[in-house]
């Protein structure tokens, strides 16, 4: 696989991640009677899931310029986007067997932690550059 497509699959598993947690947060968290009372917290769920958003509009922005001319700092985003989101992969499923949580929770995490391997490969592997031979 190439660094592009290896950035595709942890961009797809990544996004899918968000999806889940945005899931889980608008419909298990917004329900609760707190949440109504509080209205600095659903400001704040509401500010993390756009911020989280654009992060990955970013991220596929950054796959979409990988393999073009000054895809350096690109990939460079992707590596640091990664890391950090693998540290919340790590929280994620480190207290969801804490809490004792399953289900989507742990899903989303999962594919956040795996997305993230995948957008680090793609930092780290050389591109290739395929010769096309006329036999």
């Amino acid at each position: 696989m190439t660094n592009k497509q290896h950035a595709l699959v942890g961009n797809i598993l990544a996004t899918l991640s968000f999806l889940m947690t945005a899931y889980t947060t608008l419909s298990l968290n917004l329900n609760s009677a707190d949440t109504v009372v509080s209205s600095a917290f659903t400001v704040g769920i509401f500010i993390g899931l756009s911020f989280n958003f654009i992060l990955h509009v970013l991220t596929w922005i950054a796959y979409v310029r990988i393999g073009k001319t000054g895809d350096k700092g690109w990939k460079i985003f992707l590596l640091v986007i990664a890391i950090i989101w693998i540290l919340g992969a790590v929280f994620g499923i480190l207290g969801g067997f804490i809490m004792g949580v399953g289900g989507i929770e742990l899903l989303g995490a999962l594919s956040q932690l795996v997305g993230s391997i995948f957008l680090i490969i793609a930092f780290a592997l050389k591109p290739q550059n395929i010769a096309i031979s006329n036999g």
